[in-house]
This record gives C-alpha cells, structure tokens and sequence, in this order.
C-alpha cells in the first residue's frame, strides 16, 4: 500500500474536445475525398450530400453494371462474321 503521505494527485482534464475532434474529421473527410475523388457518400449519410450521393450511384452503376455489359456486348459483336462475309459478297452493290 501506498503511504498517504506520499500520494500525488494531478488534474486531469476529461472535457472531450469534441469540436476540434468534428473539425479535424471534417478535414480529412475532405482531404480524402479531394485526394482520391472518391464521392462524398462514401464518407456521409445520405442527408448530408445530395448531389454526392448521385454522383457516387451513378459512377457505382457504370463501373459494376454498364460496363461489364459493354465488354461483353463488345466482345459478342466483334467475334461474329457475318457482317464480314457481308460486305465482301456485296461490295460491288451499291444499296445493300
């Protein structure tokens, strides 16, 4: 045990600094978001950024809908012949 008399107290101080905390958070949300162009949703409800919250559906909508289906259309559309055999049957026609 510790004698009494020893003992030393210190103040500490337990007031979160919940404004310089918000503060800080807030700009490296932004840094982030300006740094990688990430939308803000990412980061934000849906009620703080409207316009982010579009943006960042529809770049998710692009990159993991449209896109696949692009590439295979492409894919489907370039592997097919008979629009070769086409033109070469009838290049000397003028109106196909």
């Amino acid at each position: 045990m510790e004698d009494p008399e020893n003992v030393q107290f210190d103040t500490v101080d337990f007031s979160p600094k919940v404004t310089e905390f918000k503060d800080l958070t807030d700009f490296l949300i932004r840094y982030c978001v300006a740094t990688l162009g990430l939308p803000q949703t990412m980061f934000f409800d849906e009620s703080a950024s409207n316009r982010a919250t579009m943006i960042g559906k529809i770049q998710l909508a692009i990159s993991t809908v449209i896109n696949p289906l692009r590439e295979q259309f492409g894919r489907q559309i370039c592997d097919q012949w008979y629009q070769r055999w086409f033109e070469l049957l009838y290049k000397d026609t003028l109106r196909f």
